[in-house]
Order: C-alpha cells, then sequence, then structure tokens
C-alpha cells in the first residue's frame, strides 16, 4: 500500500519552516541551514528526515519526538564540497518529512514506529534544496582610491611648500610638475603606497639639490 504524500509542507502534522531548504553554495565548508518543525496540535508526533544524497548531507536530529505546541529545530548540513557543480539552477536534491502521531508514553523513535504504522497514518512532506551562490567580495579600488588622493594632497602640499621658499623657479616647478604627473598616474592606477613615496622624493630633491641648479 503506497505512503500518502500530503499536499502542501503544513499539511502535515506538523508545521515546517523554510519550505525550502536555501545554501549558500561555497567550497570547502560546511553549510548549516535549520528546520523548524512546530506541532500546532494536541497529540505527539514523532519525525523522520531523509534525502536523496545522504553521503552530501547530515541531518541532525534525523529523527525525534515533537511535544503538543512545541517546536523542534533540526539542523541540516550540506557537508564541504570539493567542486562547484556544473550549474547551481539545477540541484536536484531533495528531501523528504515523514510525520505520524504516536502515543502520549514514546519519547524516542524507534523503527518499528514507521516501519509497523499503518501506511495511511504516515504523512510527507517534501522539501527541495535551493543553491545560491557564494557572496561577492567587496571591491577594495574605493579605499585604495582614498589613500592615494591623500598622497597626492600631501605631495602637492609638499611642492607648494618648497616652491615658495625658494621663489619659485622656472626649473623647480617644471621638476615638480614632471613628479606631480608620475604620482597622479600611480594615484589613478589605485596605488596608494607610491603617492607617500613620491612626496618623500619631492621633499628631499627640493630640499638637497643646490640652489645655483634650480
Amino acid at each position: 500500500m503506497a505512503e500518502t504524500v500530503s499536499k502542501g509542507v503544513n499539511a502535515s502534522d506538523l508545521s515546517i519552516q523554510p519550505t525550502e531548504l536555501k545554501f549558500r553554495f561555497e567550497l570547502r565548508k560546511n553549510i548549516p541551514v535549520t528546520l523548524s518543525l512546530h506541532n500546532p496540535g494536541q497529540e505527539k508526533v514523532a519525525f523522520k528526515v531523509k534525502t536523496t544524497s545522504p553521503k552530501k548531507y547530515c541531518v541532525r536530529p534525523s529523527s525525534g519526538v515533537v511535544e503538543p505546541g512545541a517546536t523542534k529545530d533540526v539542523q541540516v548540513i550540506m557537508q564541504a564540497q570539493r567542486e562547484y557543480p556544473p550549474t547551481l539552477a539545477d540541484c536536484k536534491d531533495k528531501f523528504l518529512v515523514q510525520t505520524v502521531k504516536v502515543s502520549p508514553k514514546v519519547t524516542e523513535i524507534t523503527p518499528d514506529i514507521f516501519d509497523g504504522a499503518n501506511a495511511s497514518n504516515i504523512k510527507q512532506s517534501k522539501l527541495r534544496v535551493v543553491l545560491v551562490g557564494p557572496p561577492k567580495p567587496p571591491s577594495p579600488v574605493p579605499e585604495a582610491a582614498g589613500r592615494g588622493e591623500a598622497s597626492w594632497r600631501r605631495a602637492a602640499e609638499v611642492v607648494d611648500q618648497r616652491t615658495v621658499y625658494f621663489g619659485a623657479s622656472a626649473h623647480c616647478g617644471a621638476a615638480c610638475f614632471l613628479l606631480g604627473t608620475l604620482s597622479l598616474s600611480l594615484v589613478l592606477s589605485g596605488l596608494s603606497g607610491p603617492g607617500d613615496m613620491v612626496a618623500h622624493m619631492v621633499s628631499y630633491w627640493l630640499v638637497h639639490v643646490p640652489r645655483n641648479f634650480l
């Protein structure tokens, strides 16, 4: 005699949330999802959780009893995977939650509870697995650009101070313009460190080059 399948997730003896198991896929990392089983009735309900891919998932606990009005949390863990699936959207993995009302004296699940029960009393709810990609890392460009802009301002301040000090020599201005252009190009390339180096180069050059050279 075939087991009856409930039409909806909440048509079972238990209210099951969420209605699908969504895993944010990441390589070489265990990914847990919590399944909540709530018993809205007045009788104890036994449950058993099965999957089409038992080697891929770990379910804790895979069976148990939910008291009237109580909620039981089940942790479903996708075990660490070594390679990406061909496509995340085509995941065929599924879970099956079986439930049956039991006597108030039942405190734990034994094999005969589901095997010996009348098939018409066993209800089933199917849950599909949904895989989503890992979150994208934040781009480092804005922060690097901010540091580069600060380095450029420091270089420019040094150039202005030294130029005034030495009488705004034309040769000095040309050299500063070339070095400033180099610093700006490095900043626009996202490299803030060289901007700091250029500021020190400008300062050193303007202080130590003889004035008759300027």
